[in-house]
């Protein structure tokens, strides 16, 4: 009877954490603009003086248990996790592998609010040419078999 408590206990956290990385998500965009307005305005003195809204809005959001993660390099892409902005050939990274973060994501408690975004490999460029001739011979292969079978099928009607 005990797990069973333990269980619901469980079950009643991840909701609370589902629910709260819900509600903090829809609040990105205003941190995003408090972002974008810093660094347009930097020069500008008397928009100084309003930059700690960003800093005092994100201590809020952590104070949620928001956190920001980041992509490491070399790992697989993880599309629950990751959004692609770029991919590249590559000689050094496996096709999928990450090959550089581009910004931050936030997770509340493994509740992903914002992917973090990256630029992934698609291979070696050799190996993704060899691969196409490869198909394309097949598909050569298969339609030269279909034509040749429609031929020795309309021979025998």
């Amino acid at each position: 009877m005990l797990w069973l408590n333990n269980l619901n206990e469980v079950a009643f956290k991840s909701n609370e954490f589902t629910a709260k990385a819900n509600i903090v998500q829809k609040f990105l965009p205003v941190l995003d603009e408090l972002a974008a307005l810093d660094e347009r305005y930097s020069d500008d003195e008397f928009a100084k003086s309003y930059s700690a809204f960003k800093g005092s809005f994100s201590s809020a959001l952590s104070a949620l248990g928001a956190t920001e993660y980041t992509a490491e390099v070399g790992s697989t892409a993880d599309f629950l996790r990751h959004e692609v902005v770029r991919e590249e050939y590559s000689d050094d990274f496996a096709k999928g592998a990450i090959m550089e973060p581009v910004s931050m994501g936030m997770e509340i408690e493994g509740n992903v609010m914002r992917q973090a975004k990256v630029a992934t490999s698609l291979g070696s460029e050799e190996e993704a040419r060899k691969a196409e001739e490869e198909a394309a011979a097949a598909k050569a292969k298969a339609e030269e078999e279909a034509a040749a079978k429609a031929e020795g099928e309309d021979v025998s009607e």
